[in-house]
């Protein structure tokens, strides 16, 4: 990728979002997209995560993670969001990452959620 290059990051499985709603974050390393989160407010405060991890995540796992829970908070304090969700798929990895974020884990898995697949949801309440 050439710097300056715009990188279309729409996936088919979120095409409601709008992804300029609010606050996002991407690290690019080595000319590559490591990862791309953000928060989309959704309604009075409650807001939405979204995220997308690049293929060389792993090795850049412990700054983003630290970067990524500092963010979190400051968007949570500066949107003043009593609530952060987020839904991923039932995947080892996202489902650990979340919670090194901060977010706990809700009950059950949401079936036939996103685009007929199953998710996990997660949240993120002020003051917890």
């Amino acid at each position: 990728m050439e710097h300056g290059q715009t990188l279309d990051i729409t996936i088919p499985l979120n095409r409601l979002y709008d992804y300029t709603q609010g606050p996002s974050y991407t690290l690019i390393a080595e000319d590559k997209v490591v990862c791309a989160f953000g928060v989309m407010v959704m309604w009075e405060k409650v807001g939405v995560a979204w995220g997308m991890l690049g293929p060389d995540f792993r090795k850049y796992k412990l700054f983003v993670t630290r970067n990524a829970k500092r963010m979190l908070g400051d968007v949570q304090r500066a949107l003043s969001l009593d609530r952060i969700e987020v839904q991923c798929l039932p995947n080892e990895m996202y489902k650990r990452w979340l919670c090194a974020l901060g977010f706990e884990r809700e009950y059950g898995i949401a079936r036939k959620y996103i685009n007929g697949q199953n998710v996990v949801r997660f949240e993120m309440i002020k003051g917890d």
